[in-house]
């Protein structure tokens, strides 16, 4: 719903779309917002509309005097009423199944809380009376029981099982000197060593 402010006090008010005006519930005056005549601007007014007769006023816009019968104000405000309080019965409303929901989903949990507890309540006495057993026989406890032999998964190298191409060793040797290189002192013999 659009919001409207008062002309009186100043608040915003929300108006029904269509309506032509609202009741203020701060300043508790009736407002009405009606188109002008000759310019077809929006000119908002508070008053009375009781008795009979008219209300007279002129635009802000284009001065142009207008003339409403307080009987059709009265059925604007009948209706701006009526919406008001269907807007307050909808949101009274889903209030109120809100927290039907709340409630709903809270008794579901403390089902669920109730039901787990009592999982929890009869594991532990199991374990309880697993415990005093143990304890009554005469059996040895060995730890070999607990040992479980572990499940190594099988082996499979995919592309590595295949050996690629070996190295080749004259990609490794340094190259040979020649040109003014080869003529300096020690450079064959470097060549050899390496």
């Amino acid at each position: 719903m659009p919001q409207v402010t008062c002309p009186a006090c100043g608040s915003l008010e929300q108006v029904g779309s269509g309506v032509g005006g609202f009741h203020c519930k701060s300043c508790q005056r009736d407002v009405w917002i009606l188109s002008c005549r000759k310019c077809h601007n929006a000119c908002v007014f508070y008053g009375s509309a009781t008795g009979a007769g008219n209300l007279e006023l002129k635009c802000a816009n284009c001065h142009a005097r207008n003339v409403w019968p307080k009987a059709r104000l009265r059925a604007i405000n009948a209706e701006a009423r009526r919406i008001d309080r269907a807007n307050t019965a909808a949101a009274r409303q889903a209030a109120q199944e809100a927290n039907a929901q709340a409630a709903e989903r809270s008794h579901s949990l403390q089902d669920h809380v109730a039901s787990q507890n009592k999982t929890l309540q009869s594991y532990l006495g199991q374990l309880n009376g697993l415990l005093a057993g143990a304890l009554d026989s005469d059996k040895a406890f060995e730890f070999s029981q607990l040992k479980s032999i572990a499940r190594l998964p099988q082996f499979a190298p995919g592309l590595l099982a295949h050996a690629g191409p070996p190295p080749d060793p004259e990609k490794f040797l340094p190259q040979a000197v020649h040109g003014l290189g080869a003529h300096l002192p020690g450079a064959k013999n470097s060549t050899r060593s390496r």
